[in-house]
């Protein structure tokens, strides 16, 4: 008898003792709902990030100034084809109008260089639009080279 006892004790005492680390079913549960609350945070998080949408007056700004700088003659040689040398000289301040946040306008190119075109305004972290639209660009050799012209537009 006294052989079964100790198997009956082992018995007991096995399911109670969690030495080793063995998670049991709570342990998972909490696991599974730290998890499910990221996911809910971070959705909601951009959910409210998408709120503003383009009802603001930043996209309507961005997209003038690009009009402005695709359709100047000065500019544009052809349909999204810029000179290098006109972009150099040129005035910015038609472009800007009469906006009184901050604007930058800027070329980058396949290579990874950037070149500021136009910069007013110093970013203080307030609401920011940007569009970016491709382009060529005419240099002085007669290269053409594609580029990414951007138009970020702030408060």
């Amino acid at each position: 008898m006294t052989g079964e006892r100790r198997v009956q004790r082992r018995w007991r005492r096995g399911p109670r003792d969690d030495r080793r680390g063995m998670g049991g079913f709570y342990e998972a549960i909490m696991a599974m709902m730290i998890v499910t609350a990221g996911v809910v945070l971070l959705t909601a998080s951009f959910t409210f990030l998408a709120v503003g949408g383009e009802d603001n007056a930043l996209v309507p700004r961005c997209r003038d100034a690009m009009s402005a700088i695709l359709e100047n003659r000065d500019l544009a040689v052809a349909d999204r084809i810029l000179d290098q040398r006109a972009l150099d000289r040129a005035d910015w301040s038609s472009v800007r109008g009469d906006w009184n946040g901050g604007m930058k306008i800027m070329l980058a190119f396949p290579d990874g260089r950037t070149s500021v075109l136009f910069e007013t305004g110093g970013l203080a972290g307030g609401e920011r639009s940007s569009l970016s639209e491709p382009v060529d660009l005419l240099s002085n050799g007669g290269m053409i080279t594609p580029a990414l012209l951007t138009v970020w537009v702030w408060i």
